[in-house]
């Protein structure tokens, strides 16, 4: 693992990287977490479906073990099916900062089976994977994890004009680079971040961008 789950460091910031995570990836999330009982789901997050007016609803569950390092079982999540009918979804995602037991797997394919509804699961290993695969979840990256962030993203130059006060705008635009997925990042001001992006979208290379305000580690 390069990226430390660790640095997430409460159970409701993981459930708000995981809303935020499920965004970047385009679901949309009518239901997000909240701060005490939740009526047996963390989100609600609905994926567009051709076949489906309202899109696909995911009854998302998120649990953050990665001070403790266990695995997650059927002790400590399950499918419940009244939940689906509760929360009118269609189908159950688990996100977990760990892996997961062979039983887990076990007993949600057997639930889903029988109620012919759908599962994903993303264990830390598959969320890590997603977050590597693209310049699109560095900023996501740098909010949540900023140590790992650092160890994964080199910034390539801080390519700007002078800014014109110490209260000016500062933007990291993250590339890929090679053709392996390392992502490096540049530093620009507000007076030259928009001709960078305009180069970037002409010559159809894919980026991210995100604003670092008073960022003196850039």
């Amino acid at each position: 693992m390069v990226i430390d789950f660790t640095e997430i460091t409460d159970d409701h910031a993981f459930e708000n990287f995981c809303m935020h995570l499920l965004q970047k990836m385009g679901l949309h999330i009518p239901v997000p977490p909240a701060v005490g009982a939740d009526g047996g789901r963390d989100i609600i997050c609905e994926e567009a479906s051709q076949f489906s007016p309202g899109g696909y609803r995911w009854l998302v569950s998120c649990k953050h073990f990665a001070g403790s390092k266990k695995s997650v079982g059927v002790n400590a999540d399950f499918a419940k099916p009244h939940k689906l009918v509760e929360h009118r979804c269609h189908g159950f995602m688990f996100m977990f900062s760990t892996a997961f037991t062979e039983d887990f797997r076990t007993s949600l394919q057997k639930i889903c089976f029988e109620m012919r509804s759908g599962f994903k699961i993303f264990n830390c290993y598959e969320i890590e994977e997603k977050l590597l695969s693209s310049p699109h979840y560095f900023p996501l990256i740098r909010q949540y994890f900023p140590r790992s962030h650092d160890r994964l993203a080199s910034l390539a130059s801080s390519a700007c004009c002078h800014y014109l006060s110490p209260q000016d705008a500062l933007y990291a635009v993250y590339t890929q680079t090679g053709a392996y997925g390392g992502t490096s990042y540049q530093a620009f001001g507000t007076c030259c971040v928009d001709g960078y992006t305009e180069y970037l979208e002409k010559e159809r290379i894919a980026y991210s961008i995100v604003k670092i305000r008073n960022d003196t580690n850039y």
